[in-house]
Order: structure tokens, then sequence, then C-alpha cells
């Protein structure tokens, strides 16, 4: 206290009078002697001279930075690669500009992820909406991703056109959402004008578990995010989305409001920084970009020819993969792309084979055969693994694997092309969400005479792109066996399906 000014050491001891004088009036007669008073003072002293850390302090000193989320394609989850998600990918590059390790907490649902942040058990929660509701208990961020609210129904039952008709069916048909969610949140407004509406809070079941219940026909109605029905509608291609729900949502990270004074402005400006580097649209584009790509039938057949055609493969294509320091489902992709792991595929201009190798191209691999099917993906994984090394250095993943699909696709010499119109036209060549958005100009002519290797089917680059990236996620979803515990209290066999695979590619779901 020697620091203090007269007047302060007066409100200090003002402070203690008052606080000594409080805690007097509370204490039996018996312990009023002189030892406990002299105890009480050195105590009410100490904590009130005593520096308390802030909250930006503490996380400095714990070098740790505590996220809660939930587990879910769009957040967070543990995949065969280990961590991943979109609201991991982006607060774990926090962390780091930060110099902070990352540790992640998962909540059962919004609404536990609300208290459990509120209650000082994590500095930020990721993978929440702004909602009137919540801006009453939380700060958030700048928005991160605009998505919407969506009713969700299965193909083949009936479809309620608006909300006027889904509270008309509410009665006989079941609607069930995930509890604290926003969608919860809009419910109860809707019900408080309409009693009719009838709906259920499961607690034992997150978004997905509820699309999946929807595909299943076990429940007729559910509401969940765009980005999530997208997602997951690859792997439940019965899904259909029924209306869209108000006005789109933000996604946007969540702060109670003790941790305001450091963290919040660190965050905003992280934010501002991706969006104006492209970093954060790369991010976006990782993750959601591509999930509309196979459609209905396109899903269906996929998921009959994973059961009937790649187990005859799948060996291979391991094999191939490990020897080229590939994925296995990679590689697997693109010679579904190629062939529909058909070994007898051939193209109008003479390609051949499962990965569909030109004659030049089986020469400059060794193969003899490419009608081999097995020769035919040893030699697709080895000009893969060519491709994928011959971009740039200044390309980093998983840009560089999407460059050299590409490259597999259009030529390496198309590639140089592309890239050098995007830097010509201001945007960033190494960097393959604006590579990719300019690979249609290789059709036009005004662009690719101004080109060493002119005319290319860029647009088609796009799609094969694409396609390969969605087959790619579906096998990987298919392949992970890691199981997540059950939330506490929740007994397993209300969530453990008694037919889980025992086998990864032995998967019975909505899509097989």
């Amino acid at each position: 206290m020697g620091s203090q000014s007269p007047s302060q050491w007066r409100k200090t001891m003002q402070r203690i009078d008052q606080k000594l004088l409080a805690a007097l009036a509370r204490l039996p007669a018996l312990l009023l002697n002189p030892v406990t008073l002299v105890a009480l003072m050195a105590g009410f002293v100490l904590s009130t001279c005593s520096p308390q850390r802030s909250p930006w302090e503490q996380i400095q000193a714990d070098g740790t930075l505590r996220v809660i989320t939930t587990n879910s394609a769009t957040t967070y989850y543990l995949g065969s690669e280990g961590e991943t998600g979109f609201e991991y990918d982006l607060v774990r590059r926090f962390a780091r500009s930060l110099g902070l390790k990352l540790a992640i907490i998962t909540a059962d649902n919004p609404q536990d992820m609300i208290n459990r942040l509120l209650n000082n058990e994590a500095h930020m929660a990721a993978g929440l909406t702004i909602t009137h509701g919540r801006q009453q208990k939380l700060h958030f961020g700048p928005p991160i991703y605009a998505i919407r609210q969506q009713m969700v129904y299965r193909a083949g039952k009936p479809r309620p056109k608006n909300m006027e008709a889904a509270i008309a069916e509410s009665r006989k048909r079941l609607l069930e959402v995930t509890p604290g969610s926003s969608h919860a949140e809009h419910l109860e407004v809707v019900e408080a004008e309409d009693p009719a509406l009838h709906w259920v809070e499961n607690p034992y079941a997150n978004s997905e578990e509820l699309l999946y219940r929807v595909a299943e026909g076990e429940i007729d109605y559910t509401i969940a995010h765009s980005h999530l029905i997208r997602l997951t509608s690859r792997y439940y291609p019965q899904l259909r989305v029924a209306f869209d729900i108000g006005e789109p949502q933000q996604l946007a990270w969540a702060f109670a409001p003790q941790d305001l004074d450091k963290l919040l402005p660190r965050a905003e400006k992280f934010l501002e920084d991706a969006r104006k580097s492209g970093e954060l649209s790369r991010i976006i584009d990782r993750y959601f970009s591509d999930t509309d790509n196979l459609g209905y039938v396109g899903a269906i057949k996929f998921a009959e020819h994973v059961r009937t055609r790649l187990p005859l493969y799948e060996k291979a294509f391991k094999e191939a993969a490990e020897v080229n320091n590939l994925d296995w489902r990679l590689l697997a992709a693109v010679g579904y792309q190629e062939s529909h792991w058909n070994r007898n595929a051939r193209s109008p201009t003479g390609v051949r084979g499962l990965m569909m190798l030109t004659n030049a191209t089986a020469r400059q691999m060794g193969i003899k055969d490419r009608t081999d099917p097995f020769q035919s993906i040893k030699g697709g994984a080895r000009y893969l693994r060519e491709q994928i090394d011959r971009q740039p250095p200044e390309i980093t993943e998983p840009d560089r694997t999407w460059m050299g699909l590409a490259t597999y696709n259009i030529g390496h010499g198309h590639m140089i092309d592309v890239r050098e119109l995007t830097r010509q036209l201001g945007a960033n060549p190494y960097h393959w969400i604006e590579v990719r958005k300019h690979l249609p100009l290789l059709m036009q002519a005004r662009w690719h005479r101004r080109t060493k290797y002119g005319y290319a089917r860029g647009r088609e680059a796009m799609g094969y792109v694409a396609n390969i990236r969605s087959y790619y996620d579906i096998l990987r979803w298919m392949t992970t066996t890691e199981e997540m515990p059950p939330p506490e209290g929740v007994d397993p066999a209300i969530i453990k399906r008694p037919d889980a695979p025992t086998r990864a590619l032995d998967i019975d779901s909505p899509i097989l």
C-alpha cells in the first residue's frame, strides 16, 4: 500500500471498516476475542491489497486457450486423421497467433456450452449463431459465416410447405430439435404466438443424430443449419429441405462478459486479418465448398459401388497409396471419378482402364498394361504423386492436393497458365479457391489467347476436383472407426446401435 495517496488510503480503510463491521454482525458473540479480530483484520487487508489476475493474465500464465464447442461435422470431431472440423481449424489458428496452446472442451448441446462458458470453464465458445436470446447473456465477436435454419423431412414423406403447415401437422408428426439450440429458441417464439405447435427437445441427440433419425424415418421433422444439412445429405441422401426458417443467421465466437477486456479485441483483429488475407475464405472453402456436388442419384450410385466394386480394389489402393505417400481414400476417389471403379472403362478419346491413363502416361509411369486394374492403380498413384509434387513450393496443403488433382485432369501446362491469369487479375495464384475461380477463363478465347498452352476445359476441371473431394470426404467418413464416449449420465445402449459396423466399409447407413 506504500504507493497509495492519503485519500486512497482513507478509502481503503473505510472499505476495510465496512467489511469488518458486516462480518462482526454475522459472528456469534463467543468468537469476538482479540485473536480472532486480529486474524480477521489481517485477512481483509491482504484481500484488499493483493493484486487479482485478469482473465487475460490468467490465460497467459496458463499458456492455454480453452475453447468450448460441440461435436459436429461443422465444429469439431475426432476423425481418422485426428482432431478436425471447421471451428477447430479456425480456433487452432487463433490460438497459434496468440502463442498459446489450444484445449478443446466439448459440450453436449448449445445450452450446455453456454452454461459452462458462463461458469468460467472456457474462455470462449465456437459454433454458436448470434440470436437475440444469446446476446442477453454473451458477447459475440464479428460474424464468421452466414447460414440458415431449415426444416428437414425424409424423401417420400409429406412435405410441409411452410411453418403454418408444420404447425398443423405437429400433433401427428414428430418434430425434434436439440436442447438450447437456436432452433429451440425460434420454436419457443412460434409457440408463444401459436400454442398449437407441438415439438420436443431431445436431450440425448445433437443435430447430426436428429438428421440421421429423420433419414431413418424415426422422426418426421427436425430443424438444422444449412451447412450441416449440406454435409450430412451426402451420407443420408433421403434428407430433404422443406423450407427456410427466418432470416440468415451468423456464426460467431462467443465470450463471457468477464473475458472482454483483452481476448475479444484480439479475436476481432485475428478474424479481420484472416478475412483480408483470404485465409478465412480458404478455410470455409475447405469444409463447405463442394457439399452440394453429388446430388441424390450420384450419392446412391456411389454407395452401391462402394459395396460392390471397391472391395475388389481396396487392397490395391492401399498398397499403391502407401508406396506414394498418399491417402488411399483420395486415390480411390480419383479412381471412382475416372471410371466408377470399372476396369473396362474407356473414353471416346481412347483413354482406358480403371484410372483412365493415356498410352503416353502409362509408358511414362512404367505400366505395361493399362487395362489391368492393378497396374492402372499403381500408375495412377505414381502420376498423382508426381502432379502434387510438381506444384510450386509456395502452395501448401490442402491447396497443393487440389491443384495436383486439377493438374491430373487438364495437365501441368494449363495449370501454369491459369495460375498466371490468376496473378494478372490480382488474385493469389497459390490458393486453390482463387485459381479455381479462374479456371473457366481457359475456355474463353480472349483469355486463353494470352496463355502459352491455349484452350482447356477449365470448368470441367472445377467439377473434377469437386467430385473427388466429395467422394473423398464420404470415404473418410465411412472409414472413421473411433467412437466418441456417450454424454455423462447417458446409458450407452440408448445411443449405440446394436448393428454397429465391425469393419469400416460394412456400415449400415441409409446411403447404403
